[in-house]
């Protein structure tokens, strides 16, 4: 989560809100130990915990940070995430191709 945290902060201090779904066994302890990393680290994120998080996230209009093929398709703006913080947050790491 820090190293997505440290991402968010070097785009600008655009506000970032995560999505917990209500019904998964200790959203609320998540919900909480993501409000307490934003707040040590100064990050201007809001956590809230929803009965159906993909479908608000979907109506949203936001730009999309999730790895559900589900969510991606039908939202218009996404980025992915884990390639960015491969690419410019871990520099050297090794990729093996296990698709064929």
């Amino acid at each position: 989560m820090s190293r997505r945290g440290a991402a968010h902060e070097g785009r600008g201090n655009r506000k970032a809100i995560a999505a917990a779904r209500r019904l998964a066994s200790d959203c609320g302890r998540l919900a909480k130990r993501i409000r307490d990393l934003a707040t040590e680290n100064g990050w201007n994120w809001t956590v809230e915990v929803l009965f159906n998080p993909d479908a608000e996230i979907i109506i949203s209009g936001r730009l999309v940070i999730s790895s559900d093929s589900h969510i991606l398709d039908k939202t218009d703006h996404w980025i992915n995430l884990n390639r960015y913080l491969l690419d410019e947050r871990l520099k050297k790491f090794w990729l093996i191709d296990l698709s064929g």
